[in-house]
């Protein structure tokens, strides 16, 4: 009986197809993980900085970040000393100090919550303080003092009480004491607002809202004046996605609404 084998020419064809599969699924397997790692680590530092928010209301024994021991403190000492910082924050956010606000201001970071171009982001994105746009040509900085996780995530976080207050009823934020950015994988690339870098703002409940989702476009409509359709991640008139289309500062604003899921090949407008 004559025994069956493949000739040299049809092995090499299978392995040419399953090198053409392997070119085309392998990148979109590695897209997916990194998704769902990136997805699982904003939410873990969300919880964290939620439940220590809490925490601080509750030792204060007060009901309002704005009368809490802290909030007075760090107004009062406007990051000028680190070493207090680390101990305050450690014991709510189990968090240290990455990169101290005075060696920010030391080594001429990018300031100002300003757009940057050229060396100042190359050289400073990456660090906890600076992210670049969607483009990867511009970056935007802001000196605050930069904190990290035990997972490797970086914080960037203020406390602020420049803010207006809003005495609209139907807005849940009344006012801002906060600003928080969350880099999911710390130095690691690509250090790109929306991608790994996300925006939040805390309420006076110690609530996480992100930059351009519905609280905060209403929060805007109701002590500026605007259209909070202006300012909705999500333009429900024009459709202007500014996640996948902006500057990808308001990608915090999709993803919670769309469950927690990095993927932005899904986003789609949310349900009204």
């Amino acid at each position: 009986m004559r025994k069956m084998a493949f000739t040299l020419a049809e092995i090499l064809i299978t392995l040419g197809v399953i090198g053409v599969v392997s070119a085309l699924t392998i990148p979109m397997l590695i897209d997916r993980w990194q998704y769902a790692r990136d997805s699982e680590s904003l939410k873990v530092a969300y919880s964290t900085l939620s439940q220590g928010f809490q925490k601080m209301m509750a030792d204060s024994e007060v009901n309002d970040m704005t009368a809490t021991t802290i909030w007075f403190d760090q107004l009062s000492k406007n990051f000028d000393d680190s070493a207090q910082d680390a101990r305050q924050f450690k014991s709510y956010f189990n968090t240290l100090v990455a990169v101290p606000y005075e060696r920010q201001v030391q080594e001429g970071w990018p300031d100002g919550g300003k757009t940057f171009t050229g060396e100042k982001c190359t050289k400073f994105v990456g660090m906890g303080s600076a992210w670049y746009k969607r483009n990867r040509k511009e970056c935007i900085g802001l000196r605050q003092q930069v904190y990290r996780l035990n997972n490797g995530t970086l914080i960037r976080m203020g406390f602020f009480n420049s803010y207006p207050e809003s005495n609209e009823p139907s807005c849940k934020i009344k006012k801002i004491v906060a600003e928080i950015t969350i880099d999911v994988n710390g130095p690691a690339k690509p250090n790109v607002f929306g991608e790994d870098a996300f925006e939040f703002f805390v309420d006076q409940n110690g609530i996480l809202h992100p930059i351009f989702g519905l609280e905060y476009a209403k929060y805007v409509a109701a002590v500026y004046g605007k259209d909070y359709k202006d300012y909705y991640w999500y333009g429900i008139d024009d459709g202007a996605d500014r996640c996948r289309t902006g500057n990808g500062r308001a990608c915090a604003a999709a993803i919670m609404e769309m469950g927690w899921k990095i993927n932005y090949t899904q986003i789609t407008k949310p349900p009204q």
